[in-house]
């Protein structure tokens, strides 16, 4: 800074590559924008010990379609996006 300011010659563009960021769940349930996929993800969360039937159940659907919608929303199977 202080050479371009003495300068008003630009440095070239230095970039960083980020280091130790983590993904928390509560970030990834704030970008999925299927609600049923978001509120499977919420009792997840509030509730760890819960298979994916239970999850289902909770939401009244099968577990075949709450899998359906998460490979459409996340590309991924359920199973996959609850595992820790």
């Amino acid at each position: 800074m202080d050479r371009y300011l003495a300068t008003g010659v630009v440095p070239p563009s230095i970039q960083l590559q980020p280091e130790g960021i983590l993904h928390r769940r509560t970030s990834i349930i704030r970008t999925t924008e299927d609600r049923l996929v978001c509120r499977a993800l919420a009792i997840f969360r509030e509730n760890p010990e819960f298979i994916v039937e239970e999850i289902a159940d909770r939401l009244g659907v099968s577990r075949q379609f709450l899998g359906v919608r998460f490979k459409v929303e996340r590309n991924t199977s359920i199973s996959a996006s609850v595992s820790p």
